[in-house]
């Protein structure tokens, strides 16, 4: 049996792929029989949305040879000292920063568009207090200038209620302020609890009996 391949010509020595060696080891390391070209891919677009760029000698290159566009870029203007977190002023290196798209287009690699940041305020940017909204929640509720989450509001010492208590307070339409300090009411209303009546009931009887 020979090779599948057209123009091969090599004896099969895998019958159940019908390649000769040399085919079969190209399909395992690059997934097609055909040689790769000698120049790799000068730009590449990850699946993320990022952009990397063929650069082997760089410092910031991974072990295939890339480097994220956007890191080079920022690396040309601040060098391998990196800078503090342009936000917190958190000292950082190349190691620990992110480097933020402003616009969060990440294909848009111009230098006036990144910047540097740390880890947190990296994350915290992409916050969009509507987004509790989205997702069914009561989102911030603001008193006094202080915009905080329902959970933040039941540490306040001045807030009686938990934070879920607060969220289904937002949900039914409360104000802010309401959600926040208007009276608790039992499961019962403004009534005692069943339980509770049934005790003062019971101490009368006793009363009465002695």
């Amino acid at each position: 049996m020979q090779c599948s391949v057209k123009d091969c010509g090599q004896a099969a020595r895998y019958k159940a792929a019908q390649l000769c060696q040399k085919h079969y080891f190209r399909v395992r390391r690059n997934g097609d029989v055909e040689k790769l070209p000698a120049s790799r891919i000068q730009r590449v677009v990850t699946p993320n949305g990022y952009v990397r760029i063929w650069g082997p000698e760089h410092a910031l290159a991974d072990r295939n040879g890339y480097v994220f566009e956007h890191r080079r870029v920022m690396w040309e203007v601040v060098g391998p000292g990196c800078r503090d977190c342009e936000i917190c002023s958190k000292h950082e290196t190349w190691l620990t920063c992110h480097v933020d798209h402003i616009d969060e287009n990440r294909q848009n690699n111009q230098r006036v568009n990144l910047r540097v940041l740390c880890r947190g305020c990296n994350v915290k940017r992409g916050f969009k207090p509507e987004s509790y909204e989205r997702r069914g929640r009561a989102g911030l509720v603001e008193f006094e200038g202080k915009r905080l989450t329902p959970a933040q509001w039941a540490r306040d010492p001045r807030v009686k209620i938990s934070g879920a208590t607060i969220i289904r307070r937002k949900l039914a339409g409360m104000s802010d302020h309401d959600a926040l300090f208007a009276e608790k009411r039992t499961h019962n209303g403004n009534r005692r609890p069943i339980k509770a009546e049934y005790r003062a009931k019971i101490k009368q009887l006793k009363e009465a009996a002695a």
